[in-house]
């Protein structure tokens, strides 16, 4: 991997789900750009493979629907890197298929807490911040086509993954004039 291109240096970019997948490729790119990357993924053993990847990443293993936590989350990023947050990726993401007259409750309420409830807390936290201390950020939320398009038994990933895109306009909206972008990315 070549390193250091300097597009990117000196942002501190945290990036969840980046233990496999998407996650882990946008980690990889980042760092390749520059970046001090926080890669953050609840499957420890599997962060800290993939970070010995990521050259200068700091791995945190940590459930991103820990909403009570995301504090400390940040917290410990930007004390690591002694500066704060510039970037944040939300590529955390759950999936669960069945049929909905089938659907579990409590397993549709973890694909929604996951997938549309952890970004935007997690960006509520980062983006407090940045709107505090008059800094510009970026914030990228990784969608899904089923934030466009419906596929059968997939009812609660269609529904958080259509959520993410409604919170992106949301906050672009709200933060775009401060100078924080919000964007969305919707793969497939």
């Amino acid at each position: 991997m070549v390193t250091g291109s300097g597009v990117l240096d000196g942002d501190v970019v945290l990036v969840t789900g980046a233990g496999r997948g998407i996650g882990l490729g946008i980690a990889s790119a980042m760092a390749a750009a520059g970046a001090k990357v926080a890669m953050v993924s609840r499957t420890a053993a599997q962060l800290e493979e993939a970070s010995q990847g990521v050259p200068e990443s700091l791995a945190v293993p940590f459930d991103v629907s820990d909403s009570a936590g995301l504090a400390g989350l940040v917290d410990s990023v930007e004390g690591h890197y002694g500066a704060p947050v510039t970037t944040v990726v939300h590529a955390a993401g759950t999936h669960a298929r069945h049929k909905a007259e089938d659907f579990d409750l409590d397993e549709w309420r973890r694909v929604i807490e996951v997938n549309l409830v952890a970004p935007f807390a997690l960006s509520q936290e980062i983006g407090g911040r940045q709107l505090a201390g008059g800094r510009s950020g970026q914030h990228i939320f990784i969608g899904s086509l089923t934030s466009f398009i419906s596929i059968p038994e997939t009812s609660a990933y269609t529904a958080s993954k259509s959520g993410v895109f409604g919170v992106v306009r949301s906050l672009s909206q709200e933060w775009s004039a401060r100078g924080i972008r919000v964007n969305g990315i919707a793969p497939g």
